[in-house]
């Protein structure tokens, strides 16, 4: 048995050294959790997605859950252990998590994506309901999208979204284990001969709203930077976790690292909506009717 200690976020570097080591299924693993105090959305779909992804192989994985009563209720109220031993093949039922007032851990696929929205603005319009939630339906739509169009990945990708009440924020996290934003930026530079460029270069093309590496018209160039550009607006704050790359923005400042969670192949995007910065259903309203008079 192999046993790997999660205990921070920078762990799940182990988890990912194994994916890449190529593990047969004669093995089995152990997910130390006993001392992991605190999820937030983007570590749920960091062990969700290698947990899905050894399901997949035929790998047995067991748990040892966290000490922390908190972490262990929060674990079982969003249903994580539940998901993940059902869901590595078809999608469950949405159902609505009051008690952590989030939607729940979902596969998302071009046949589940718009329903999955759909649900989402539902849900949350009924903790914020002045708030208009336009740009939460943009934001989900951008993300599923960036990941959808340049994953190749092994699995599908996956979707959380987490209403932080206290705070007033809502965070939504994307993520696949596909060939990542850089290696999809290279690829596409190469055909072009042009040069190379580092994990961290190549996300911050991605951004530019002239670049892409696709043709699909809703992501023309347009889908990363379209979420850097609501950030702006809105004063939030994004993530983005690509093979070496880390790139935060907040506020519109933005700030690249090297990934700390070594060996990680795909793309994790978490955004942080500021529920407070989003306009009011009023004003629109009010906008709508002043243009409507004659």
């Amino acid at each position: 048995m192999i046993t790997l200690t999660l205990s921070s976020r920078s762990d799940f570097s182990k988890v990912f050294q194994l994916i890449n080591s190529d593990l047969s299924s004669d093995n089995e693993i152990m997910y130390d959790l006993t001392n992991f105090s605190f999820f937030e959305p983007i570590d749920i779909l960091l062990f969700t997605m290698p947990v899905i992804y050894f399901k997949n192989k035929k790998v047995l994985q067991r748990y040892r859950h966290p000490l922390k009563q908190q972490t262990r209720s929060y674990l079982s109220d969003i249903g994580l252990f539940e998901f993940c031993k059902t869901n590595f093949q078809e999608p469950i039922t949405i159902e609505e998590i009051h008690s952590r007032s989030a939607m729940p851990l979902r596969r998302i696929t071009p046949v589940t994506m718009n329903d999955y929205i759909f649900r989402a603005q539902r849900y949350f319009s009924n903790h914020c309901p002045l708030k208009d939630l336009s740009f939460l339906n943009l934001t989900i739509s951008e993300l599923i999208n960036n990941v959808k169009d340049h994953a190749e990945s092994p699995i599908d990708a996956y979707i959380f979204c987490q209403l932080y009440p206290r705070l007033n924020i809502i965070k939504v996290v994307v993520g696949d284990l596909g060939i990542g934003i850089p290696t999809a930026v290279n690829a596409y530079r190469e055909s072009r001969k042009e040069s190379i460029l580092s994990d961290i270069e190549a996300i911050i093309w991605a951004i530019d709203q002239n670049t892409s590496t696709k043709s699909h018209p809703h992501n023309r160039g347009k889908g990363l930077n379209n979420l850097f550009e609501f950030i702006k607006y809105n004063r939030s704050i994004i993530n983005i976790y690509s093979n070496k790359g880390l790139l935060l923005a907040s506020k519109g400042r933005t700030t690249s690292f090297l990934n700390n969670i070594r060996d990680f192949q795909g793309t994790l995007i978490q955004m942080e909506i500021n529920i407070d910065n989003l306009p009011d259903i009023s004003n629109i309203e009010d906008d709508f009717w002043e243009q409507a008079q004659f």
